[in-house]
């Protein structure tokens, strides 16, 4: 276990950065993640079709805030949002902070935590921001996926009015965008490979996922889009977990497996973006859903534990 989480409560920030392309502006990205006492950055990934980096903070809520801060100078510095392009939607350089309780913190105080940190964006980076899921304003929740349609259905209708941030120093800057900030429970970020020589077959099993998490609750919170990533030449099934504990990796690969047999494909491989319950994996190996490249410390547990090396090979 690292020495900065060796007491204390933990929180996770899984932070979503607008760029994967240029290996100058993650190395500063990760430089800035990992400056600060009482935070490691656990795992970071970034991705050249989807334009997007996810770096997994793990920490002290106050050491954590800073380093949200840090990443975010670097992202407002480096990334101009009109020159950005790629097959993951977004809103901003900073594009998505969620903060997760992970031991000796309550819910409550993860969206104190998110509260303060977006009046820092707004203040100190010059981020508006909006807030989501347990720290939506108003006694309703608030999902990333509504916030994104209001102000697409704005870029496409000049008389409707973009989305009025809920916290903000000035007016939105075009190449900065705004950022999405909140609390919320564990979500898995999985991607699956299928194949195809372009996005249908992908898409019609993002479809098929939808339209069965209703009647399978072992499909509940799956969130799914087809899309076709050029530099790979392959079509993925890019999905959000949000739900992850009873809907586990196995199952879910399973779901997109026959989905594609049905349809006269097949599953590649499958990859994981950032840190995972160990419970995700329900007692399978990686290899068992075609993940291949699983690393180590994307195991959350293996961070807490004090004689857990999160370097070491995992299993089952």
């Amino acid at each position: 276990m690292s020495a900065d989480l060796a007491a204390g409560p933990v929180v996770q920030c899984a932070l979503n950065v607008s760029e994967g392309r240029r290996p100058e502006v993650l190395g500063e990205l990760v430089a800035a993640a990992s400056a600060h006492e009482g935070v490691v950055l656990a795992d970071w990934s970034a991705d050249p079709d989807h334009h997007r980096a996810v770096l997994s903070l793990l920490g002290h809520p106050s050491a954590t805030a800073d380093a949200v801060l840090a990443i975010a100078a670097v992202a407002t510095r480096r990334i101009d949002l009109r020159l950005h392009e790629g097959v993951h939607p977004r809103l901003g350089v900073l594009d998505v902070v969620p903060f997760t309780p992970v031991r000796d913190i309550e819910m409550s105080e993860c969206i104190d935590l998110s509260r303060r940190v977006a009046e820092r964006l707004a203040h100190e980076a010059g981020l508006p921001v909006h807030f989501y899921e347990l720290s939506s304003p108003g006694g309703r929740t608030v999902t990333l996926p509504e916030i994104r349609r209001h102000y697409a259905r704005a870029a496409l209708d000049p008389a409707r009015r973009s989305p009025r941030p809920d916290v903000a120093a000035g007016p939105t800057d075009p190449a900065r965008g705004v950022c999405v900030v909140g609390a919320r429970g564990p979500l898995v970020a999985y991607n699956v490979e299928v194949s195809g020589e372009d996005d249908r077959l992908a898409r019609a099993i993002a479809a098929g996922i939808r339209a069965q998490r209703v009647e399978r609750p072992e499909l509940s919170g799956v969130m799914a889009l087809g899309l076709w990533l050029p530099s790979r030449r392959v079509a993925q099934v890019s999905m959000n977990l949000t739900r992850p504990l009873a809907t586990p990796l196995p199952t879910v690969f399973g779901a997109v497996a026959r989905l594609a047999e049905e349809r006269g494909g097949k599953a590649l491989r499958s990859e994981v973006v950032g840190l995972i319950p160990e419970a995700s994996l329900a007692g399978e190996p990686p290899e068992s859903i075609l993940w291949f490249d699983a690393r180590p410390g994307q195991i959350l547990e293996r961070w807490l534990r004090p004689s857990e090396d999160p370097s070491s090979s995992p299993s089952a």
